[in-house]
């Protein structure tokens, strides 16, 4: 599969971040990610403390942890044009290019296309029509679809969708349902703790409005 993940390594080689400085680039975008996530807490209208407090919600989190444990990973890209993807007053069609380069660093991106599309619905500011979207979506991921097709028809050993698909896949992922959500809350939990610390605040001072 990593062949097919084609967005980060390309752009390592074309910026010269070959070889063992390749772990630069994926650090890069961590480090753009959480300014990202601080600017745009601050342009909502919040505090420095609180834009602060936003940004450590993802810097110590898995979402953070994972390019620094294991150097290499390009999660952090994707990451990083998900939350572009999210942002209010940002121009549609770079929204669906942003979101087309995540797919492109790794398909698991597509997961969150229900959620991209649901928050293009509610931005009014940028004629937010999700079936636009789509379109610009679907026009920007031709060239991945089609080097796809070229890298599965000259290696028949990637795993494609029917793998992924089969009854004993399907599953083996329902009997670990349990222990996959418990994990994934202990691996986000500052996205967790942090807003609820945040809520139980705001109701002891009375701001309800905040809460």
């Amino acid at each position: 599969m990593l062949r097919l993940r084609l967005f980060g390594p390309l752009l390592g080689y074309l910026t010269f971040l070959r070889g063992p400085v390749f772990v630069l680039l994926p650090w890069s975008f961590l480090i753009a990610l959480i300014a990202l996530c601080y600017f745009s807490a601050r342009r909502k209208g919040l505090l420095p403390i609180n834009a602060l407090l936003t940004s450590a919600a993802i810097t110590f989190t898995c979402t953070a942890f994972v390019t620094l444990y294991a150097p290499g990973y390009t999660d952090a890209i994707t990451y990083f044009f998900i939350l572009l993807c999210l942002l209010p007053r940002f121009p549609l069609r770079w929204k669906a290019l942003a979101f087309a380069v995540a797919v492109c660093n790794h398909e698991s991106a597509l997961v969150l296309l229900p959620a991209v599309l649901y928050t293009q619905y509610l931005d009014r500011t940028s004629n937010g029509r999700p079936i636009r979207f789509f379109g610009w979506l679907a026009l920007f991921l031709v060239p991945y679809l089609l080097y796809r097709v070229w890298a599965t028809s000259m290696d028949p050993s990637v795993l494609g969708p029917a793998y992924y698909l089969t009854t004993a896949n399907v599953n083996v992922n329902y009997r670990e349902l349990g222990p996959t959500l418990w994990g994934l809350f202990w691996s986000f939990r500052m996205m967790w703790l942090l807003p609820m610390a945040a809520f139980v605040m705001s109701m002891y001072q009375r701001r309800y409005a905040g809460a």
